[in-house]
């Protein structure tokens, strides 16, 4: 059956760090044929890959320069070839151009000026349809254009912004300058622009430095140094998904572990065997890892109180748990009691039919209890499988071990059950990082040994490829000061086509970044139905009768102010996307979606969770002022801005991509679920 609905499954990021390479290609000319010497474009080119180098995970037989005479017209052509047939789709590349450049206002075209150009001859300069030609012809997860030369700005073509996430592709570029000269800089130094992109890389001491980050800082603080301003964007009709290629400081496994021992917490060491799952620490890491976790998996084991429980924990503390006495002591006592109740259920069963009786009972107290779990009312069902323990005798259906499984689930949650199946399913995909991931948060909840066992395959997973350059997973938190608004795309009149698959874009990339997840909230926590929130520009636009006072024209008692963070909590069905102007309830369902089939349920303790018809996944979200911020580890994060909460009606506004490059707003309507 075709399906018409939304494939999350090929949404999920391929990208792998450890299977690709860091390409530099550095360009800088002092000395040309035909056009005025400069100072220090070789020096600017030649330090930043010296720098790149040194401190980040570059290597040296990975870099292509090409110094004066060298970055003639055809030497550059023939490097981006080389890159053409040499870059991988793991592979990243930055382009660093430093020289002349030219515009020619006629026919509003760019250009970089190689060094054999004759003045005057256009046709010997590369434009900047030529160089975006080629960029986007070259295969890759990253390409990032860095370029210092007069006129650079009308490479740019585009300038929105994105999330901080190197595992979505990105095609960016970075200018020192719009249509405008820039400064050289004094001889035997570096132009402004390069001497604060190359301090700020060198004085990093970040094990990750984001391409964000980097722009930001140089946008403020190049006013002090000239008179000039630096411009960022992406390309359009290229390969960008509102990715970032992101600096990574190299670090030595011996340098990381020293890093690790002294934080010395779970995430620390979880970190550590994920980057050298087999390294000459590992064993150390999983030692301290065990030695950190007793407490909570020792408190798991008293609360599930069963033998597997605290069999579990005597097999992973074998010789140096700090309760094996009382674990072993509990676990004779549970042992003696089932033998003594298997004593009297043997003599009770002498006969066929007392043993049948028996065995009902024992079925219908799992049946009940298998029920009551399908309903994930999980405090019923540990009790009916703890009572059907009591009628257990050898040869029943389903056995001992299974029932005491799941009486070990319902204790630790449907978190702990989701997490594992999403593990199972991202292992199936053979997304070994991702699996890794949903597996960590699955053993948060529980220390079952089959986890450890899964956990240990992804790592040596992991492990299997050719090792690359070893990485900090810590990254960089940047916070972004004055984000532009984001240039929006032009509604195409009498175009249905463009509009549905405009539609199908924004559409699925909002769903990515909500994602899909299960809802954890209880009732309890349910919103009240009279307070109403509003952002201070909806307010003005309320009917009369929501702003009408009451009396004789004096304003009602006001009750408390409700907060956004209150007003949420609870389950709300999408009502309704609108995009460009475009209403999509009519046209989804068209096409066999019915918006009313995804419920996001927000809790009180910042998780978000939502179903749909693809399944489950469980969010955080944070409300800050009007702005709603919602993060996924799989997904990323997506801001957004509240229009209003009402008792029935909540509208969130979200700029989304839309499918060619551009992004636009879309404004999705929820109703009280």
């Amino acid at each position: 059956m075709g399906n018409r609905g939304l494939d999350l499954e090929s949404a999920i990021p391929a990208f792998d760090p450890a299977k690709g390479k860091n390409h530099l290609l550095v360009v800088g000319i002092d000395n040309y044929a035909h056009w005025p010497a400069l100072h220090n474009a070789v020096r600017d080119a030649r330090t930043f890959a010296n720098v790149l180098c040194q401190q980040y995970q570059f290597e040296e037989g990975d870099v292509r320069k090409l110094f004066n005479e060298d970055a003639s017209e055809g030497g550059i052509y023939n490097v981006l070839r080389e890159l053409k047939r040499g870059m991988g789709p793991h592979d990243s590349l930055i382009i660093y151009y430093s020289g002349h450049g030219y515009f020619d206002q006629d026919f509003d075209e760019g250009y970089w000026v190689p060094q054999d150009a004759r003045k005057g001859a256009e046709e010997t300069y590369i434009s900047n349809a030529n160089i975006l030609k080629r960029v986007n012809a070259l295969e890759g997860q990253h390409i990032l254009l860095i370029v210092d030369s007069c006129f650079s700005g009308s490479l740019l073509t585009s300038t929105r912004n994105a999330s901080v996430d190197e595992h979505f592709p990105s095609r960016r570029v970075i200018c020192s300058g719009r249509l405008e000269v820039v400064s050289d800089g004094a001889p035997g130094q570096h132009s402004p622009f390069a001497d604060l992109l190359i301090s700020r890389l060198r004085d990093n001491t970040a094990p990750a430095l984001n391409t964000t980050a980097l722009v930001q800082y140089v946008k403020e603080h190049i006013p002090k140094l000239s008179q000039q301003a630096p411009i960022d964007g992406r390309l359009q009709n290229s390969s960008d998904r509102g990715g970032e290629f992101i600096f990574h400081l190299k670090v030595s496994e011996d340098e990381l572990w020293g890093k690790v021992e002294q934080e010395g917490t779970v995430s620390a060491y979880e970190a550590y065997l994920n980057d050298y799952p087999g390294g000459k620490f590992a064993r150390r890491a999983s030692q301290q890892l065990l030695v950190l976790r007793e407490d909570t998996i020792w408190e798991n084991a008293r609360q599930k109180d069963n033998e597997l429980a605290y069999r579990n924990y005597l097999k992973q503390y074998a010789g140096k748990g700090k309760y094996l006495e009382a674990a072993q002591k509990r676990l004779d006592a549970l042992e003696a009691q089932q033998e003594d109740r298997r004593k009297v259920l043997e003599q009770l069963a002498q006969k066929d039919a007392e043993r049948e009786g028996i065995q009902e009972q024992y079925q219908a107290l799992v049946d009940e209890a298998e029920r009551l779990f399908q309903k994930e009312e999980m405090e019923g069902a540990r009790e009916k499988y703890r009572e059907s323990l009591q009628y257990f005798m050898a040869g029943f259906a389903p056995d001992y071990t299974y029932v005491e499984e799941q009486i070990n689930l319902c204790t630790n949650g449907i978190a702990f059950v989701r997490s594992l199946n999403n593990g199972k399913a991202a292992m199936g995909r053979e997304n070994y990082r991702l699996a890794l991931q949903y597996f960590n948060e699955a053993a948060q909840h529980g220390d079952d040994p089959k986890l450890e066992d899964l956990i240990r395959v992804c790592r040596q997973r992991l492990n299997s490829p050719a090792p690359a350059a070893s990485r900090e997973t810590a990254y960089a938190k940047t916070t972004t000061r004055g984000a532009k608004t984001a240039t929006l795309p032009k509604k195409q009149k009498g175009n249905w086509g463009g509009t549905l698959l405009k539609w199908i874009g924004g559409f699925a990339l909002f769903f990515i970044i909500l994602g899909v997840i299960g809802n954890l909230l209880p009732e309890e926590e349910l919103y009240t139905d009279e307070p109403v929130y509003q952002s201070p520009e909806s307010v003005q636009q309320m009917p009369p009768a929501e702003r009408a006072s009451s009396g004789q024209g004096k304003p009602a008692t006001a009750k408390p102010a409700a907060t956004p963070q209150e007003l949420i909590l609870g389950d709300w069905a999408v009502e309704d996307i609108v995009m460009n102007g475009q209403s999509l309830s009519d046209l989804a369902g068209q096409y066999g979606t019915d918006l009313s089939e995804y419920v996001y349920s927000f809790s009180s303790n910042g998780q978000v969770s939502v179903y749909s018809p693809a399944g489950t996944e469980q969010q955080t979200y944070s409300i800050e002022g009007q702005n709603i911020y919602l993060y996924s580890s799989v997904w990323g994060g997506s801001p957004g801005v509240i229009n209003y909460i009402r008792s029935s009606e909540m509208q969130l506004t979200f700029y989304v991509a839309d499918g060619f490059g551009g992004s636009t707003p879309m404004i999705v309507t929820f109703a009280r679920g």
